[in-house]
């Protein structure tokens, strides 16, 4: 398929160079400008990044995917409905994500409202090549995690470490068997790692990638 000569002239200054990338074993994050490409065998997930949510590209963001990714087809069975948290959604590609994977009931909170806007025009993108998005998509909250107000099977954080400190009893306390954190500098890992481990049953799988780390835990 031929690019859209009308994207040519403008591409290298607004897009910043961001292409889409694997991710994973089956993933595939696309940024909205190259979905026009064909499909590929991976779950392609579009991304509109907004004015400064990230593209997905940012390896935070690839490290909470692929943990997801593991624990999603690692501990659960394909038949068993899966629910799914992401706390401080962005532009939703972890949600989005996980129900390309997989998980049946998937919420999003945010204390951005534009995030939640974004991640609904996201949603709309998606839509056109995972159907299920328009009748069970993704739930939408804005506001703290507390206002959530339930149990998930998965937890996934990826958020600036000291303010993953600061909500570890709350994320704790929401997550029935796996807690994914990600955004956690080598300088902050020891303590990251210190904290959650007293709070959670034990720790699962720890990820690096460049500088940033991410860790799996159990819950229960």
């Amino acid at each position: 398929m031929k690019r859209p000569s009308k994207w040519r002239s403008a591409e290298k200054w607004w897009t910043g160079g961001i292409v889409p990338i694997d991710v994973g074993r089956s993933l595939r994050i696309v940024p909205y400008w190259e979905s026009w490409r064909p499909r590929s065998n991976r779950h392609d997930v579009i991304i509109d990044p907004g004015a400064s949510f990230g593209a997905g590209d940012h390896p935070t963001t690839i490290i909470a995917l692929e943990l997801l990714e593991k624990t999603v087809n690692d501990e659960f069975i394909t038949d068993k409905t899966i629910s799914l948290l992401d706390v401080g959604t962005g532009t939703g590609v972890i949600s989005l994500a996980a129900r390309a994977i997989g998980c049946n009931f998937v919420v999003a909170c945010d204390l951005d409202p534009s995030a939640i806007y974004l991640v609904q025009r996201n949603i709309r993108l998606n839509s056109t090549i995972h159907p299920e998005l328009k009748e069970n998509g993704v739930n939408l909250y804005v506001g703290p995690v507390q206002v959530v107000g339930s149990v998930f099977d998965i937890v996934v954080a990826n958020l600036a470490a000291p303010v993953l400190l600061r909500l570890k009893r709350d994320l704790v306390a929401c997550s029935g068997s796996y807690l994914i954190l990600s955004g956690i500098p080598d300088s902050m890992f020891d303590l990251v790692k210190k904290e959650f481990s007293l709070a959670c049953t034990w720790l699962e799988r720890t990820i690096r990638l460049r500088e940033w780390n991410g860790f799996i835990f159990r819950t229960s």
